[in-house]
């Protein structure tokens, strides 16, 4: 992914020295799930880019599904069927690039959207 040296790990998440404003992070594991819910709490507004359609799938289908709606119910963006395409620094910070595909539309036309302002990007994957 080009830019994708601008955003950080988990390790990265420990050495931050305020709350971003705007963070996203890209993972639907458990890591992914815990960095969203504590950075949501504090007060950044959160998305997690996800590539299927919920978080924890390697867990039992009720734990993930039930999780997936609940990080929706806390007012996190959960962006489903999506990757990253490009990471871009900014003067308002990062513009992440997005692209999304409706996996049961096999002839759906891939939408593109941009995150901008990001002050961190997570790489929980």
């Amino acid at each position: 992914v080009p830019g994708a040296s601008l955003g950080i790990t988990s390790d990265g998440f420990f050495e931050l020295e305020s709350c971003p404003k705007r963070s996203v992070i890209v993972g639907a594991g458990y890591i992914a799930v815990e960095m969203a819910g504590i950075l949501s709490t504090l007060g950044s507004k959160t998305s997690i880019v996800i590539r299927q359609g919920g978080v924890l799938r390697n867990f039992d289908a009720l734990i993930s599904s039930n999780c997936t709606k609940e990080l929706q119910n806390q007012g996190i963006d959960l962006r489903k069927n999506t990757q990253v395409k490009s990471v871009q620094k900014t003067d308002k910070g990062l513009s992440v690039t997005l692209v999304t595909k409706d996996p049961e539309d096999k002839v759906a036309q891939e939408k593109l959207d941009t995150i901008h302002e990001v002050d961190c990007l997570l790489w929980a994957i």
